[in-house]
C-alpha cells in the first residue's frame, strides 16, 4: 500500500497503551456510563471504578438505574462527575404528555 496516506498517523495506539497514556499526560482514569433514570432521563457519568452490580446510583436522584459501560480514558476533572442529556424523556415527562393528551381529547 505504498503511496497511501494515513491521516490519522500516529494517533493510533494500542488498547494496553491505554493506562501509561493517561498517567503520562496528567488525566485520572475512569470508566463512563451512560444511564438511563426513570426520573432525571439519560445521564453520562464518569466514575473511578465499574460498578459491581448491574445497576448504579442517579446521581441526581439516587435511584439504582441500569447502565451501559461506554469505555474507559482519562480525565482532568474531579471525579465522579456527570451530564444530563437534554433531549431524553423521563417518565414523569411522559406521563404529564399523555395526561395533556387525555385533557385535550376530553375538551374537545
Amino acid at each position: 500500500m505504498a503511496g497511501i496516506a494515513v491521516g490519522l498517523g500516529s494517533n493510533i495506539m494500542a488498547t494496553s497503551a491505554l493506562p501509561l497514556e493517561i498517567l503520562r499526560n496528567g488525566l485520572t482514569p475512569c470508566y463512563f456510563l451512560s444511564l438511563h433514570c426513570r426520573e432525571c432521563g439519560d445521564i453520562r457519568t464518569a466514575i473511578p471504578e465499574v460498578p459491581s452490580d448491574r445497576f448504579h446510583s442517579c446521581p441526581r436522584c439516587h435511584q439504582a438505574c441500569e447502565y451501559t459501560l461506554l469505555g474507559e480514558g482519562g480525565t482532568q476533572r474531579e471525579l465522579p462527575f456527570w451530564n444530563r442529556i437534554q433531549d431524553s424523556f423521563t417518565m414523569a415527562n411522559m406521563i404529564e404528555m399523555h395526561w395533556r393528551v387525555q385533557v385535550a381529547r376530553r375538551q374537545a
